[in-house]
This record gives structure tokens, sequence and C-alpha cells, in this order.
């Protein structure tokens, strides 16, 4: 895991951790910095990827807003987001 992914990951687990003590406000200000990071990897970590971000479960709270879209559109190509269509939908029942 590169330096860049360690700060990223850091980053999606404070998300994480804000969204279970219900501040939406302040994860989407992780979840920020953290696709900041993620986008800035000339390569992709086998343990920090856009994958993980787009299918984990983690961030499900966030994921039917619209800022939630608007920040991946930010920093990601839509080719690289067509590849995750169910990405704004909730993935489980656990909020």
């Amino acid at each position: 895991l590169s330096l860049k992914g360690v700060d990223g990951l850091a980053y999606y687990w404070l998300c994480c951790k804000d969204i279970k003590q219900q501040k939406t406000d302040s994860a989407m200000l992780y979840l920020e910095s953290c696709l900041a990071k993620l986008s800035s990897l000339t390569k992709p970590d086998d343990d920090f990827n856009l994958d993980m971000i787009a299918t984990g479960p983690g961030i499900d709270p966030l994921r039917e807003l619209p800022a939630f879209k608007t920040l991946f559109e930010k920093y990601f190509k839509k080719e690289e987001l067509d590849k995750y269509p169910d990405m704004y939908k909730i993935k489980t029942g656990n909020h």
C-alpha cells in the first residue's frame, strides 16, 4: 500500500466512522479527501481502489445523496464510473 493509499484508506475509515455516528456532512468531507487521494494514485493498490469504494457497504447511507454522485464525477472519468452501474444504490439493509 502506497503512502497516498494509506492516507486515502484512513479517510475512508473516518468517513465510515462518521456515517455510524450520523455525521453526514463530515462523512462527505472525508469521502472527498478519500476520493482525491484515490484519483491521484498512478496505479491502484490492492487494498485501496475504486472497486472497494464503489461496491463496499460501508458508505451505503451516502449513496443516494446527490452530492455522492457529484464527488465521484469530480474525481473520476465517466468510463471508470460506468463499470459500477449500481454504485449509487444502497447495497444492504443496514443503516
